[in-house]
């Protein structure tokens, strides 16, 4: 077989930027357009996504997930839900927590996989968990324990001038475990993060905010450490 030339390698290179490119954007657009078909539709939505080949790459991966996430929960059958639990352990990480989100409520070992994964701090099954207030005590120990090692680097980031984007909100999901989950709180790890000139504003926003209108349930000696960052 003749080894092809500089020219012809960037050819197919160009060629598969272009293919990647499209697909993202037809993906992005069909993710817009959720919210605006009928429910017939809807169903051929989900179907298309169920019966997609193993998704390996964590681009596609990611296109994909957005897609899902934006299907109303209420939407997916019994059924559905099953395959989706089956199929997701063969994808890219973010794809199958999104399918695991979908399984985990028809499937009992599914769930058990994404509370045994948070239990030992994996913060990725964060995207495949539903509702915060429902995980058990040791899923809630294990994801705080390793948000609060997070959150403390993301601190010395922004002290060195290195400031991530992307990704969850992790100041703000600790506080959400710290709600619902009392035993295992980490507080003051908010606080500092809060109190440090340089992590930026809009970092803290979402933490601010889930503060502002949580004060009144939190307890007086919670509300008193953010007393001068929240008044």
């Amino acid at each position: 077989m003749d080894t092809l030339n500089a020219a012809g390698r960037e050819h197919i290179c160009r060629l598969s930027y272009a293919n990647l490119l499209l697909r993202h954007y037809l993906l992005d657009l069909l993710r817009a357009l959720v919210p605006a078909v009928d429910d017939d539709t809807l169903f051929v939505i989900r179907e298309y996504l169920l019966r997609l080949p193993p998704v390996t790459g964590d681009a596609p991966g990611q296109d994909l997930a957005r897609v899902v996430r934006k299907i109303p929960g209420e939407s997916w059958t019994p059924e559905q839900r099953r395959r989706a639990a089956a199929r997701a352990p063969e994808d890219a990480a973010y794809l199958r927590e999104a399918f695991q989100r979908i399984g985990s409520q028809a499937d009992a070992a599914t769930a058990s996989e994404i509370h045994e994964r948070a239990s030992q701090g994996d913060l990725l099954a964060l995207a495949a968990i539903d509702d915060l207030s429902a995980i058990p005590a040791e899923s809630a120990l294990g994801l705080a324990e390793a948000l609060e090692d997070s959150i403390h680097k993301k601190i010395a980031d922004a002290e060195s001038g290195s400031f991530g984007h992307g990704g969850p909100d992790l100041p703000h999901t600790l506080a959400i475990i710290n709600h619902w989950h009392s035993t295992v709180a980490r507080w003051n790890v908010l606080a500092d993060f809060l109190r440090n000139p340089a992590v930026l504003a809009d970092q803290q926003q979402d933490l601010l905010g889930f503060l502002a209108r949580s004060g009144a349930r939190l307890t007086n000696k919670v509300r008193e450490q953010f007393l001068d960052v929240v008044g």
